[in-house]
């Protein structure tokens, strides 16, 4: 993990890319680990993203245990609450 030229952070710029793209379970599973793995080293606005890409991953493939989970990491209870009504597994 380092910085680009443009002073963001590597594994950022992964997950980026991955999160744009089309994702298996088990990319999805890779790339959350790894998102976690940074965040605890990434500065402020860097480490939201990964958490955000990592709660749009575990929506996408509706994982909501996770999702929920992340979503309280951010403090986000509107995402909290949403994902609890829109949550099709009962």
């Amino acid at each position: 993990m380092g910085l680009t030229p443009g002073g963001r952070f590597v594994c950022t710029d992964i997950a980026d890319k991955i999160a744009l793209s089309v994702c298996t379970w088990l990319m999805v599973v890779m790339l959350v680990l790894f998102a976690f793995s940074c965040v605890a080293y990434v500065p402020e606005p860097e480490n939201i993203t990964l958490l955000k890409t990592a709660l749009s991953l575990y929506r996408k493939f509706d994982q909501y245990a996770d999702a929920v989970l992340i979503a309280m990491q951010l403090s986000d209870m509107d995402v909290v609450q949403e994902i609890f009504t829109t949550c099709s597994d009962p």
